[in-house]
């Protein structure tokens, strides 16, 4: 029907007002593919409304309705002649995609959303710029196959949960050699694109690992190397510096403001949080052994841990102080990105210290939970995998996380 919208009447037409959804079913495959309709079904059929996924936001928005049943999900699909959605995107999409930019458009935009702008950002401008970029319409189709399985995994719908894998995975392995080439080459008709599929990628390197693995690398099979979520944030930056006026002043301005808001820490009258901020810094503090101990750090390691604690200790001031809702990408934001290198390094060597504040980092993890499907359930489960890897001498060090998030001393 869009197709023959587009086509004919030169719009995609609204479900619901200039067509409706009916089960379709067939029993020949290859050229012999024919349809015919079954029983009839309400409009409204098993659909997932977007309000029920914007936490408030006032963007306007249709329903968007999600089929409870895919027939034959991949493969059938894979007989369908391409067709378009949209006369403006440069890709052909299959049945399936259409489903998935259609659920992106009325679900999937305004969960990745923070407040009225970056909805209207990540719903309208969004999809746009992705009409001039494909690797941002790959992208786009694979967090939304994403977060269709999420929400198969949640019996929300039910859908075939491997082949909407599959999709996710094939849509990013065809977006990556296109947006390598367009940063090698960031320029002010390609940077707005680049931003988007960046913070996309963040939300794709969660939605694509179960809460058990590892936002850092803190188990002895864990990698050595900077968590691929924590590599996009700290090089895009540096990567889009030179047009970073042009992203500020442009189309996605509220997110790319979102990577550049310092933490600061405000004058705090309040005597019960200057009392919980001072108990912190002692507890950081009475972690590092005595020089004379024989399980002293080096001096190298030593100010490695005390400059990450102090950036630990701002971000949970900086929360504590403003008492604004915590988002995911400010707690991603508001630590990661200040630690260095260095300190990562004793992450990935279980340094003792390194893990310790990790844990106490999980607080700022949970407090921004209950907001996104691609990474809630991650704080408790970083903060059980730290428990497998720290000696339990050092438990009395974090009982106060393990009290919190787990539930037990």
């Amino acid at each position: 029907m869009r197709g023959h919208w587009t086509s004919v009447h030169g719009r995609p037409g609204e479900p619901g007002v200039d067509w409706r959804h009916r089960p379709l079913q067939t029993f020949f495959r290859g050229n012999l593919l024919k349809y015919f309709t079954t029983w009839d079904v309400p409009t409204g059929g098993a659909s997932l409304g977007a309000e029920s996924e914007t936490s408030g936001f006032s963007s306007v928005s249709r329903q968007s309705s999600i089929p409870t049943q895919l027939s034959d999900f991949g493969s059938n699909t894979e007989a369908l002649s391409p067709t378009y959605y949209g006369s403006d995107y440069s890709i052909k999409l299959d049945a399936v995609d259409s489903i998935l930019l259609d659920h992106y458009t009325t679900a999937t935009s305004l969960t990745l959303a923070t407040d009225d702008d970056t909805a209207r950002l990540w719903q309208t401008s969004v999809p746009e710029i992705a009409k001039h970029h494909d690797f941002l319409l790959h992208a786009i189709l694979a967090c939304s196959a994403f977060h269709l399985l999420n929400l198969a995994e949640a019996k929300t719908v039910s859908l075939p949960q491997r082949d909407l894998s599959i999709k996710a995975r094939g849509h990013l392995d065809l977006a990556m050699p296109l947006f390598r080439a367009a940063i090698a080459n960031v320029n002010e008709d390609n940077c707005h694109a680049v931003l988007i599929f960046m913070h996309l990628l963040v939300v794709y390197s969660f939605a694509s690992e179960k809460p058990v693995a590892e936002l850092f690398p803190v188990a002895p099979n864990d990698a050595g190397a900077v968590p691929s979520w924590l590599y996009f944030l700290r090089t895009g930056c540096s990567t889009l510096c030179t047009v970073w006026h042009s992203l500020t002043s442009g189309p996605v301005g509220a997110l790319a403001l979102q990577w550049d808001i310092p933490v600061v820490v405000k004058q705090e009258d309040d005597v019960m949080h200057n009392d919980v901020r001072r108990r912190r810094q002692a507890v950081f503090a009475s972690v590092v052994p005595a020089i004379t101990s024989s399980e002293a750090w080096s001096a190298e390691q030593n100010q490695l841990y005390y400059d990450a604690a102090d950036q630990l200790d701002i971000a949970f001031a900086s929360i504590s102080a403003n008492r604004a809702p915590l988002t995911t990408w400010d707690a991603l934001r508001i630590w990661p990105m200040c630690i260095s290198d260095s300190f990562l390094a004793m992450l990935c060597d279980q340094h003792p210290g390194a893990m310790i504040l990790l844990a106490h980092y999980c607080l700022l993890l949970k407090a921004s939970e209950g907001k996104s499907w691609y990474f809630d359930g991650r704080a408790a489960s970083l903060l059980g995998r730290i428990l497998q890897s720290l000696d339990v001498k050092w438990y009395p060090y974090i009982k106060g996380p393990v009290n919190q998030l787990i539930g037990r001393a």
